[in-house]
């Protein structure tokens, strides 16, 4: 009985838990295996099997961003791979916590000429232009 509740334990605190997926700009749709997750910070499960997710990071429907992660073996997923017989060995491999998506957006080239200064005008000039 002592053996089984510890199963169930470690079980229960494996599996909890997320991933959150961050990107440096608010208005960045999230995509994880072609599945809308967020805008500009998702999360998913962290724990499961071994698994490779694509993230794409798309602003107004272009593609600005992409990574891939994998879940890999940690510490827990020893510990719970052996406590229930194996089991956690198939199951119990982590995400990172937190994943960075890099993204490039480009900047909009806008053509700016800057108010003239009065102080740039000549002597006089400021009090005949009002």
């Amino acid at each position: 009985m002592k053996s089984l509740l510890c199963i169930v334990l470690l079980l229960f605190f494996a599996s909890c838990g997320t991933t959150k997926l961050v990107t440096y700009n608010s208005n960045v749709d999230i995509y994880v295996n072609n599945q809308f997750k967020g805008k500009g910070e998702a999360t998913i499960p962290r724990t499961g099997p071994p698994q490779t997710s694509h993230i794409i990071a798309k602003n107004s429907g272009v593609q600005v961003g992409a990574t891939d992660i994998r879940r890999k073996v940690k510490l827990g997923t020893v510990v719970i791979g052996l406590y229930t017989y194996g089991i956690g060995f198939f199951f119990f491999w982590r995400y990172p916590e937190t994943v960075i998506i890099p993204i490039d957006i480009p900047q909009e080239r806008r053509s700016f000429e800057p108010a003239q200064s009065f102080w740039d005008l000549p002597p006089g000039e400021y009090k005949k232009n009002k």
